[in-house]
């Protein structure tokens, strides 16, 4: 693999769009009621084994009176697994503890906290087109978010890093937006977005497509956005994208068909491939299909092991919908 090679400009944008949102207000965060069962992958159909190149290590599902509740797309988990962060296509943020058994098996989560993403007047960008957020990624400061509909990108500060449960975003400021994105189908927008270790970011669209039928990306790097583009499989479509420490990047993919249901895969792109004008094509490394426990997933995050090992969870997007489920699932990748 090629060295890491740090790419400045970036770290000064993101340093300009601090000082942008260093005066807005916090955003206020109620106490959300959440509930957490057990679930299983696996179904009596498809006996416990290795999801390609996972290993299941516990699931659970989601659930809150709260109207709302739902609708998880960007998923961030913190570096000792203790909390999640996630976003919602009603234009709302989530924060979560997350609990363990004795094995390391993922069991539960609690202790969460609910508000509104707003806009950069401070306003609320709850139910409405504007706040469909579907991406999530944290850099220097605080987090940037990735909208549909009213495609952009937006970030939001932290203002108090340490006190990851209440005011978790802060009014936001605006990012340079890829160019080209404004002409993405309106549900089909930025729905990943991943910061590579050397500082550069990568977007990828869900069905803005090239001449060539691949999927439009951008990364930024070298001040601005250069193009690339992203091969698609099939019906599937990438719903989210995270790095691993060494620049590699796992991508979440899903589909949806009235007889097969939703299907996810996830594919690993290779960092050396990741540059201005490339083809990006990954290796598959899980599809979870029936007669696996399956859903409308739409957020992936990573994080070490206290043994090394990389941890990966996935969040489903219910919808809104009382006949889907919210649920997090957690697998160990098999290097």
């Amino acid at each position: 693999m090629a060295p890491f090679r740090a790419r400045r400009p970036f770290a000064y944008l993101v340093v300009a769009v601090l000082a942008a949102a260093a005066l807005a207000l916090p955003a206020l965060a109620d106490s959300l009621a959440l509930k957490s069962g057990p679930i299983s992958i696996f179904t009596a159909e498809q006996p416990e084994s290795p999801v390609g190149k996972l290993e299941f290590r516990g699931g659970i599902v989601l659930r809150a009176s709260d109207r709302r509740f739902g609708g998880l797309s960007g998923l961030r988990v913190s570096a000792d697994g203790a909390r999640l962060t996630a976003i919602s296509d009603h234009g709302y943020w989530l924060t979560a503890t997350l609990a363990y058994d004795s094995r390391g098996f993922l069991t539960a989560a609690g202790d969460a906290a609910i508000g509104a993403l707003t806009a950069e007047n401070g306003r609320p960008l709850t139910e409405n087109r504007a706040g469909d957020a579907e991406s999530l990624e944290r850099v220097r400061g605080g987090w940037l978010v990735g909208f549909e509909h009213a495609h952009r990108i937006a970030f939001y500060r932290d203002t108090d890093p340490i006190a990851e449960r209440s005011n978790r975003f802060s009014r936001a400021a605006p990012f340079p937006a890829p160019p080209g994105l404004a002409a993405a189908p309106p549900n089909e927008g930025l729905e990943s977005l991943a910061t590579l270790p050397d500082g550069r970011l990568l977007a990828l669209t869900e069905g803005l497509a090239t001449a060539a039928g691949d999927l439009r990306g951008w990364v930024f790097e070298s001040g601005g956005w250069r193009t690339l583009s992203y091969v698609r499989t099939g019906l599937f479509q990438p719903s989210d994208a995270v790095a691993l420490p060494n620049g590699d990047v796992l991508v979440l993919e899903r589909r949806f068909t009235y007889i097969g249901g939703f299907g996810s895969r996830i594919v690993r792109l290779r960092y050396v491939d990741i540059a201005p004008e490339a083809r990006l094509e990954g290796e598959e490394i899980a599809l979870i299909e029936r007669p696996l426990v399956t859903e409308n997933f739409e957020g992936i995050a990573v994080r070490a092991a206290a043994n090394g090992q990389t941890l990966l969870y996935i969040v489903s997007d219910d919808n809104y919908q009382s006949l889907q489920k919210t649920l997090l699932f957690m697998f160990a990748l098999k290097e």
